[in-house]
């Protein structure tokens, strides 16, 4: 009984290290390295980099477009209050006396 547990972990331990093996060489080929001759922690370590430098390029560009949308909107705004005051003046100019 024991040692078909044995048997069992060990299936499942071979099982998931391939799992993980596999992950790691799809992540190798996405950063660029060579998984033959990079250790695990270096390919962890640029990957961590290369996703932190995405995500600081993607706030700031989210933050440009949201700073250049903010204009346009007050550039609407600005422009559609001025369309509402010389619309009253035209109904004031147009009331009968």
């Amino acid at each position: 009984m024991q040692k078909e547990r044995r048997a069992r972990n060990a299936l499942y331990e071979r099982e998931r290290r391939k799992g993980v093996e596999h992950e790691l060489t799809e992540l190798a080929k996405v950063v660029g390295c060579d998984r033959e001759v990079t250790p695990d922690s270096k390919l962890l370590r640029i990957s961590y980099q290369m996703i932190k430098r995405s995500k600081d390029t993607i706030s700031d560009a989210t933050k440009e477009e949201l700073e250049e949308q903010n204009k346009m909107i007050e550039n609407e705004i600005a422009k559609l209050q001025e369309e509402l005051k010389i619309g009253e003046i035209e109904d004031w100019l147009l009331q009968p006396f």
